[in-house]
């Protein structure tokens, strides 16, 4: 990526981080007020979208007609990982964790004196694994141990055949899978390779090589009644979690858009509905999330053919703010959309599966993200 473009990214990702944290503020602040800067973050974060796009736009020119596409929720680590792509002309599987940018290396010698004491770079032959240092449990594979990585990446049809969607053929599929490779952002979390068990003297040549086994699966289908073909594509890897990308069939040939924040991949269900209300769909996944305070559930995650996470939740149960580079998902156990009249956008009401727990509701706010609604007070009954 282009150094501009690049330093553009990194600015606008710390406005809206900025966005993020400034939040829960709101809630302290007079109603005027706070309604004043919402408004005033809303066209921040727009101008940052179109910043992006005329970024890409500029700077697409210089290589080929699909060179860029918008990295939707660009964090550091996200950043940080573009910059080690430039070195070395690979993308990576990445079981790492970075909290803020280190800066582009321009070698892999200062690459290494980054990764002193954090990580651990294996080259592998088209792809590359980065590992990172941590306390190490009985059982698990010290970095050093790993001198190569191979990365199957299967590319086919979405694992159902939806209503209204189009199967793309082989040749599409091809056509597809080799783009989306090329454009998505490099950096994608896989699992934390285990070497195998071997008794001393049957130690085998390979037993040194990480293997990594990731799908990027395509669903082709019309968002809009005159809108192009949308291309919706999941990239993954198993039992981890994945990131999607976005593009559209323009005179007859693929052009990705954008790609998303990585989200859980686990049982994952792909739908179209028109949540806004705007006479076009949208893009509808569920999949398992992890546990919290409550249960184990489902995470809702929403997207726009534009790029915005519609159910992107900022400040969570326990107060956490939300991180760029990862999806915030509504959480729940059932998720009912309430339908209310033709372009009025829906309801999402969430049931728990525990006995008790009382409904949540969220509606459409302004910067089109979906909010949770206070639960009424429920007032004691009174003495007789």
């Amino acid at each position: 990526m282009p150094p501009r473009c690049l330093r553009l990214q990194l600015k606008s990702s710390i406005l809206i981080s900025l966005l993020a944290l400034a939040k829960p503020q709101l809630a302290k602040l007079s109603k005027s007020s706070a309604f004043i800067l919402v408004g005033l973050a809303f066209v921040l974060k727009r101008f940052v979208t179109v910043s992006l796009l005329l970024a890409a736009y500029l700077t697409a020119g210089s290589t080929s007609a699909q060179a860029q596409i918008i990295h939707q929720s660009y964090d550091a680590q996200d950043q940080w990982v573009q910059c080690i792509r430039n070195l070395t002309g690979k993308p990576m599987v990445v079981n790492f964790r970075l909290a803020v940018f280190l800066g582009c290396p321009n070698s892999l010698a200062e690459l290494n004196v980054q990764l002193k004491d954090r990580g651990l770079l294996v080259p592998g032959g088209k792809w590359d694994l980065l590992l990172g240092k941590h306390y190490m449990a009985p059982g698990e594979t010290p970095p050093e141990f790993w001198r190569n990585v191979v990365v199957n990446v299967k590319v086919g049809p979405w694992i159902l055949e939806l209503k209204d969607s189009r199967r793309p053929t082989e040749a599409e599929l091809k056509e597809l899978g080799e783009k989306a490779l090329h454009v998505i952002r490099p950096s994608l979390p896989g699992y934390e390779p285990y070497a195998p068990k071997r008794e001393p003297g049957l130690e085998k040549p390979g037993d040194t090589t990480a293997t990594f086994d990731l799908e990027l699966l395509f669903d082709i289908h019309r968002l809009s009644a005159n809108g192009p073909e949308s291309i919706i594509g999941i990239f993954r890897s198993q039992f981890m979690t994945g990131r999607m990308v976005y593009g559209e069939y323009r005179d007859g040939k693929p052009v990705f858009l954008w790609d998303s924040p990585v989200f859980p991949m686990e049982n994952l269900s792909l739908e179209y509905r028109d949540v806004k209300g705007y006479a076009a769909t949208d893009i509808v996944f569920e999949a398992i999330s992890g546990c919290g305070n409550r249960s184990c559930g489902k995470a809702l995650i929403v997207f726009s053919s534009h790029g915005e996470e519609l159910t992107r939740q900022f400040v969570g149960e326990d107060g956490y703010v939300c991180v760029e580079g990862s999806a915030c998902p509504i959480e729940g156990g059932t998720f009912n959309f309430i339908h209310e009249g033709a372009q009025v956008p829906e309801r999402i009401e969430v049931e728990w599966e525990e006995d008790g727990q009382p409904k949540d509701v969220y509606t459409l706010e302004s910067g089109n993200t979906f909010k949770k609604q206070a639960h009424p007070v429920r007032r004691s009954a009174k003495r007789k």
